[in-house]
């Protein structure tokens, strides 16, 4: 929870004003390791970089259920928020990452985005409320040995 926190605050620090946009990344092959959230992460940061020509924010937490071999990914971006003004938009450059990747779908759960300011740090707590339940553990155990259960980066922009 505290690198989610830390990142927020980061994105903060960086822009007045930051939007956060919280989707799930669904994978349909065996996923022994984090290979695919790897490559579709640069895909999507490459994609939100050029589409916003500014600096983005990616978190992304492994979860896989003991009625499944496949992992599944809950992800949310944070972005300039004088740039991008909806989660729809954001939401269609992780679909377009999508189609790079055939084994893959994502969807935007309900409350998927949110907006921040480091004035007052208005809508601070509920974003925090929101990303919070990515650090659950159930569901995490099943990760194997060695493999990344979160991880989190930034674009170069």
């Amino acid at each position: 929870m505290n690198t989610m926190i830390d990142q927020l605050l980061t994105a903060l620090d960086h822009y007045s004003k930051i939007l956060l946009v919280r989707f799930d990344l669904h994978v349909y092959t065996e996923t022994p390791n984090n290979s695919l959230i790897s490559k579709y992460r640069k895909t999507l940061l490459r994609y939100l970089d050029k589409h916003y020509q500014s600096k983005v924010w990616f978190f992304w937490v492994r979860e896989q259920t003991p009625r499944s071999d496949k992992a599944h990914y809950h992800c949310f971006i944070l972005l300039n928020g004088h740039k991008a003004k909806s989660g729809w938009g954001a939401f269609q450059q992780v679909q377009k990452a999508c189609y790079m990747y055939p084994d893959t779908s994502a969807r935007l759960p309900e409350s998927a985005s949110y907006k921040v300011e480091r004035k007052g740090l208005k809508g601070l707590d509920s974003a925090i409320l929101r990303i919070s339940y990515l650090a659950k553990n159930y569901s995490k155990e099943l990760t194997p040995n060695k493999v990344k259960r979160f991880q989190t980066s930034s674009s170069r922009a």
